[in-house]
């Protein structure tokens, strides 16, 4: 009887354990904004300014703020802007991202799109 109560704390130690490992690993609270890379180049462009400038100093103040992802949404994820400015800025301030697609509604009042397009660019 004693070697059975024995084997069922030892059990439940290990199991305890295996909890405090598994919570010790969660990750950390991601606290986002969203930034659309057209509008955010036309911001840019309005203060006189290059993208990457006017980037670098946003996520100087989103890193100041404790801000640690961004949901970015971008026209051409394989493109220059997305591989020279995002990318590396991201990288630099270990903020995360989670892209967003490129629907019709981010692109304001343009009419000439079909769903059969947005389908293909989905």
């Amino acid at each position: 009887m004693k070697q059975l109560m024995s084997l069922r704390t030892a059990l439940f130690a290990v199991l305890c354990l295996a909890t405090v490992a598994v919570s010790a690993r969660e990750t950390e609270l991601r606290m986002g904004v969203y930034i659309y890379d057209y509008a955010f180049r036309r911001i840019a462009e309005g203060y006189g300014e290059d993208l990457k400038s006017f980037a670098e100093k946003h996520f100087q103040f989103l890193q100041k703020n404790h801000v640690n992802a961004i949901h970015l949404t971008v026209a051409n994820p394989n493109g220059k802007d997305f591989r020279e400015v995002w990318l590396p800025l991201m990288r630099k301030y270990g903020i995360k991202a989670y892209l967003q697609l490129d629907f019709a509604y981010f692109r304001g009042g343009d009419a000439s799109w079909t769903e059969k397009e947005e389908n293909r660019k989905a």
